[in-house]
């Protein structure tokens, strides 16, 4: 299949997903905004084991995740809250808050982990679906490819 066709249903997987994830967890329905974020950081995040091997450890592809999504939401949250003055998300009274209160340090720990899920739902998609590798993961040690 097409890499665009292909990237632009993850794409849409992603922004559904997380769109339902917000909209569930705040009470009412995200702001669209949302949607695009979670698109582009789900297709970023599910493609890691793309560029760099398999081997890599599980945790450590969870951090890569986590850093995609903490940049993209800094940058949205300035176009979005600042610029825009959209007040999609406030963070001004969170813990650990910085990037100019876009980010905070539990919304962090929850990049990691919805990193971690959203690898897992790429690779078994892309195995699935597009018939691609099959996924393996290690947890914590890089093993040299057999």
């Amino acid at each position: 299949m097409n890499k665009v066709l292909k990237n632009c249903c993850l794409f849409i997987i992603f922004g559904v997903i997380y769109g339902l994830i917000e909209t569930i967890w705040k009470g009412h329905l995200t702001h669209w905004s949302m949607f695009i974020l979670a698109g582009i950081a789900g297709t970023l995040i599910g493609s890691i084991n793309e560029y760099i091997s398999w081997e890599m450890p599980f945790f450590l592809q969870c951090s890569i995740g986590m850093i995609i999504s903490t940049i993209l939401e800094g940058l949205t949250g300035l176009i979005v809250n600042v610029w825009f003055n959209l007040y999609v998300w406030d963070y001004s009274n969170s813990f650990g808050r910085f990037f100019y209160n876009q980010c905070c340090l539990p919304f962090c720990a929850a990049w990691f982990i919805l990193s971690g899920l959203c690898i897992l739902l790429d690779d078994y998609i892309r195995w699935k679906f597009f018939n691609e590798e099959e996924p393996h993961y290690n947890l914590l040690v890089w093993k040299k490819k057999k």
